[in-house]
């Protein structure tokens, strides 16, 4: 009798602690009536894993579209939540898979063995650093052997140190108005290496977009090989970008650099994974680009990525990976221009920028005495970070982090910049929720600090190898790849700027403002004369200051209806750690003024469906979808 009562607690202790934890709930007949129901979730299952097999960064927006239809029917099994958190993780919302991981680990604590360490990701990329740093740290102490923990403690101590810098960094985040470009210019590739010589005229820029006759398959990662494109800003709208030039193209990789000399020459990374060299292309009266010449002097049998060279044409920089020369990964190196016209050695510009992780990104002002460039080291967030460095006392100063929001926990990388830096803007590479793809081109403009409530946008960047490296070693992760448990089983098998701005000449340059024209009348006659009219999704508002002392923050006159996302509304405003804890995301949040109250906006978009499936994905319970005509309010 004694032991029946014993065996009946037990009974009754391990049925509670399983509705504590939650029920996962298999796809099975046994589970459901409605048998219709489950055929399709289970359709929509295995339609999802077919995309998800592929990994291919623009296929998981397909495979997470039918596994959102199956988590529907059955939101209560861990495989599909975890599924559906590993294809956020590979997207530019990434922060959105915290959510499938937290219901995934509620329903089976050991759905997979990096559970823990992909919790840790979300949480980093929600910016909910506290709670990142617990669980990299529970991961390390308590889910790896003792070798794993040998092997991967400095990773994941890196982790934690980016977390911490994430922390203090978003405690006084910078000033800055953050714009994506729109649809028109950013595709749902990768885009990146935006070049110009003045804000709002023209980009050449990077991308990986499939529309290109003979260009090929990267065979490590899938994706198509870079070619180099031009848009055009009319009125304020991107022309739909087009092929630069048939005389750089070939048909392996080609990328922008660097765009120098007013304009007038492009630096070209050419070749193919594991090598390749820099290139110099010159653009001529008549608007036609020169096949590309190698610049012996910066390559090398190693990797070399990237390069500048400064306006006044004596000091180069090139991006290099070069083993016997590197502090680690890719490095920084100088070179200086000889009487004789020719270059120096490189000479890697020391430990002050480079560190044992990648460098990359480099700009200069044309003395060659500031650079602008990216790095997984020094107290980046995450990902590459943006950095500022200056040549003082014969070394480089420390460099400065540009800050949050510009830098998020994802990758920001490849800025250009331009005005003095109080006022100082551009654009860069950064992946964010908001984005088209992953890599996304943004314009940026710093402002002087307001009395202002306000969010950054966020989310990473990728390199060539980000969805071919192991799990500690990049971002996103690969690790979860081999998922092909089709969840019928809980145990699974094992990741617009001011008008004053019109006649702003680049100070970190010698050009004039007739030679920033002639550039321009150049380069217009460069590719395909077509003129989109589509008008671009960025948001082209400004803010109205009076020296430090905020005014009234409102939604500018636009054609049109737009859609935006609400996330929170206040009698008085609220403050950045109210905002923060009501708005997990890293999106940059408008705040208005409207009947009295103060109400925080996050995206702009042209299509209600885009609107709303933002305010499915970010974070905030009770968002909603408003809509503005002319900008009018008017839901």
């Amino acid at each position: 009798m004694l032991k029946k009562s014993i065996l009946l607690i037990i009974l009754f202790l391990l049925c509670f602690v399983a509705l504590i934890q939650g029920q996962n709930v298999d796809f099975t007949a046994k589970n459901f009536t409605d048998k219709t129901g489950l055929a399709e979730a289970l359709k929509n299952i295995k339609k999802g894993d077919e995309y998800f097999a592929y990994k291919k960064p623009w296929l998981y927006p397909n495979a997470i579209e039918h596994y959102i239809k199956a988590q529907e029917f059955n939101p209560n099994n861990a495989i599909l939540n975890f599924k559906l958190g590993v294809c956020y993780l590979n997207t530019c919302n990434k922060a959105a898979s915290l959510s499938y991981f937290l219901k995934a680990k509620e329903l089976n604590p050991k759905v997979d063995p990096k559970i823990n360490y992909a919790l840790a990701q979300a949480y980093h990329y929600s910016m909910k650093f506290d709670e990142a740093i617990a669980t990299y740290t529970e991961y390390m102490e308590k889910d790896l052997s003792e070798t794993d923990r040998a092997a991967l403690s400095k990773q994941i101590q890196k982790k934690i140190l980016e977390c911490k810098s994430g922390k203090k960094l978003a405690e006084a985040p910078a000033t800055v108005r953050i714009e994506n470009l729109g649809t028109t210019l950013n595709s749902i590739y990768n885009d990146y290496t935006p070049l110009t010589t003045k804000p709002d005229s023209f980009i050449i820029f990077t991308s990986r977009r499939e529309e290109v006759p003979g260009k090929q398959v990267a065979m490590n990662t899938k994706d198509f090989f870079e070619d180099i494109y031009i848009s055009r800003n009319n009125a304020g709208t991107w022309s739909k970008p087009v092929q630069l030039s048939s005389n750089i193209s070939g048909s392996s990789h080609d990328a922008a650099s660097a765009l120098i000399y007013s304009g007038f020459s492009l630096l070209i990374y050419k070749g193919l994974s594991g090598a390749g060299d820099i290139y110099e292309s010159n653009l001529s009266e008549t608007g036609t680009w020169s096949v590309p010449k190698a610049i012996a002097a910066m390559n090398s049998p190693h990797h070399e990525s990237s390069a500048y060279i400064t306006e006044d044409g004596q000091t180069a920089f090139v991006v290099s990976n070069n083993p016997d020369k590197s502090l680690g990964g890719h490095d920084i190196f100088m070179m200086k221009m000889k009487e004789d016209g020719t270059w120096t050695h490189p000479v890697n510009i020391g430990l002050n920028v480079n560190t044992p992780y990648d460098e990359e990104g480099i700009f200069a002002s044309a003395d060659g005495k500031t650079i602008y460039f990216s790095s997984k080291g020094h107290n980046s967030m995450g990902g590459y970070d943006v950095f500022r460095s200056h040549f003082e006392n014969g070394e480089w100063t420390v460099p400065e982090n540009l800050g949050y929001p510009l830098n998020t926990p994802d990758d920001d990388l490849y800025l250009i910049a331009f005005g003095a830096p109080e006022n100082e803007e551009g654009y860069y590479t950064s992946v964010r929720p908001e984005g088209n793809g992953l890599m996304d081109i943004y314009y940026y403009k710093f402002t002087p600090p307001l009395a202002d409530t306000r969010s950054g946008a966020a989310d990473s960047v990728t390199s060539d190898t980000t969805y071919a490296v192991d799990l500690y070693k990049g971002e996103p992760s690969d690790a979860f790849v081999s998922l092909t448990d089709n969840t019928n089983s809980s145990n699974n098998t094992n990741k617009t700027t001011d008008d004053s701005n019109a006649n702003t000449v680049k100070t970190t340059g010698t050009q004039t403002q007739n030679q920033q024209d002639k550039t321009q009348d150049n380069v217009n006659k460069t590719g395909d004369e077509n003129k989109s009219t589509s008008v671009a999704t960025n948001d082209s508002g400004k803010e109205k200051q009076d020296g430090n002392t905020q005014t009234k923050v409102s939604i500018p006159s636009q054609s049109g209806v737009v859609f935006h996302v609400q996330v929170g509304a206040s009698r008085k405003p609220m403050s950045e750690r109210e905002l923060r804890t009501r708005y997990p995301g890293t999106m940059y949040v408008t705040r208005i003024e409207h009947e009295g109250w103060y109400k925080y906006l996050i995206g702009k978009f042209d299509k209600y469906s885009d609107a709303k499936t933002l305010q499915r994905t970010c974070g905030t319970p009770d968002a909603w979808v408003v809509v503005y005509k002319n900008g009018t309010r008017v839901h």
